[in-house]
């Protein structure tokens, strides 16, 4: 599969089916991969457990799709087809959110962290992108150099954030 567009879109469905077959509430799996306007930071995407229900959303600082629900495969699909393989990284590393999610959550905050909580965070940051490489292999992703571009980004921004001293 070497058309980003089916790629993406068939990632996009995967994903919200395993999604919602994760879910303590069985509902449709529509919703639980969606975009969302964030302003542009550390994450460019998030996975979290709401009340027993998976959701991964995809950040964007502007330009959100008229269809927030759907893969937008005009804008930026390769970046975004990335940002949501290792979203489901995490996912597939952490099925039921109960590993890190407390340490992403203080992080996020900006409370401080000591050593095996941000320990925690890099590996599962290291987890995530292992699992990602291995979604986008299996699709047949071929532009290797923009993933790995985007992971050294995102991995790196994680290293500084966490070097940070909090106050």
């Amino acid at each position: 599969m070497s058309d980003i567009a089916t790629l993406f879109t068939a990632l996009w469905g995967q994903t919200e089916q395993d999604l919602a077959r994760a879910s303590v509430r069985p509902r449709l799996s529509k919703g639980t991969v969606a975009y969302r306007f964030h302003f542009v930071g550390l994450e460019a995407g998030s996975y979290e457990w709401n009340a027993g229900a998976p959701r991964i959303q995809l950040y964007r600082s502007g330009n959100l799709p008229d269809d927030v629900e759907r893969p937008d495969l005009v804008t930026q699909p390769a970046d975004d087809a990335c940002i949501l393989a290792y979203e489901r990284g995490h996912f597939i590393s952490d099925p039921i959110g109960d590993r890190s999610q407390s340490a992403y959550a203080s992080f996020r905050e900006g409370i401080p962290l000591a050593l095996p909580q941000k320990t925690a965070i890099f590996e599962e940051e290291r987890r995530a992108w292992h699992n990602a490489r291995l979604v986008l292999k299996r699709l047949g992703w071929t532009d290797w150099a923009s993933f790995e571009a985007m992971q050294w980004r995102l991995l790196h921004g994680y290293s500084e954030g966490l070097a940070q001293p909090r106050e």
